[in-house]
């Protein structure tokens, strides 16, 4: 276990509620372009990456369809966390800061992130700007498009994608120690 622990303030500094997902990351200004993340929405999860002006998903400017109910967006240092419950959510900026060791903390488990498996694997297709690649898993699923960077070659076809994160536990008064909490901080394909 490492001396880190999470920490969670509301985006803006202010109550942190937002209506829609596009209202949240007008207002998350201070991602570098490269940063990503995912909405999900009834139907869909949008994959979105940080351009130097906007949101962008592999077709353009991500605006939002105002159905998405989660948002996450992370660039490895925090992540920034939208849960729409009826018709307003709150937005969260979620990092890591020094353990000062008082109970209740949600502490690092390791200094080694874990990493979770996208479902499908890679077509084999990449976006021009090099910067999307397509998954899809047979017939089950409709092919989308992440946002992960490649090189000239590409990814090989079938190539897994994983999203790498941090884990956080959490001890009871009785000495119990649970995972209570994820950081996402990068997405990859696997070679």
């Amino acid at each position: 276990m490492t001396n880190r622990q999470l920490t969670a303030t509301p985006l803006g500094g202010g109550s942190g509620v937002f209506g829609k997902v596009g209202d949240v990351l007008a207002t998350a200004t201070d991602f570098q372009e490269g940063a990503i993340g995912f909405a999900y929405s009834p139907t869909a999860v949008e994959w979105v990456r940080r351009g130097s002006t906007a949101w962008l998903t592999r077709a353009g400017e991500f605006r939002g369809s105002g159905s998405e109910f989660e948002l996450r967006i992370f660039d490895g240092e925090r992540e920034l966390r939208w849960c729409k419950d009826g018709s307003v959510g709150v937005a969260l900026m979620v990092t890591e800061v020094e353990s000062t060791g008082a109970p209740g903390e949600r502490r690092r488990l390791s200094d080694e992130p874990y990493s979770r498996l996208v479902w499908g694997s890679t077509t084999g297709r990449v976006s021009e700007d090099r910067k999307w690649v397509e998954v899809a898993e047979g017939s089950r699923i409709a092919p989308f498009w992440v946002p992960a960077t490649v090189g000239p070659a590409g990814p090989p076809a079938r190539a897994l994608v994983a999203l790498t994160a941090v884990e956080y536990i959490r001890s009871d008064q009785f000495g119990n120690a649970g995972v209570v909490d994820e950081r996402l901080v990068s997405l990859a394909v696997k070679s």
